[in-house]
């Protein structure tokens, strides 16, 4: 229920891979992505997941903290918003960042993403 592990489309396909599965014998059962989602027992975190992604082969080599807060109650004065998030990213470009919904200057109700 809070794991998920899989293998990419064309995984097999790869000559490197075939190979192994020639002296083996069989069809390489490797995961190449995993999801997980965790949680700490405990009250101050008690409902708070934590989800770590992880894959072989993906489009870009990275490693990033995505801390996604609770979104705003769906009455709230500008209606359905995104969630406030803070970016850590560790690798590649070393950075911090805090993507936040902001009211737009004026006397309308709209708002922006703003980081």
């Amino acid at each position: 229920k809070d794991c998920v592990v899989g293998q990419y489309d064309g995984y097999q396909d790869d000559p490197d891979i075939q190979r192994l599965n020639q002296q083996k014998g069989y069809e390489s059962r490797c995961p190449t992505f995993a999801v997980v989602v965790l949680y700490l027992d405990n009250e101050r975190w008690s409902g708070v997941p934590f989800i770590m992604k992880a894959g072989k082969a993906l489009e870009t080599q990275q490693t990033i903290v995505r801390i996604q807060f609770k979104k705003a109650p769906p009455n709230s004065l500008f209606g359905d918003q995104p969630q406030n998030e803070l970016v850590i990213r560790i690798q590649p470009n070393e950075a911090i960042y805090y993507k936040i919904l902001a009211k737009m200057p004026g006397l309308t109700q709209r708002a922006r993403d703003v980081q």
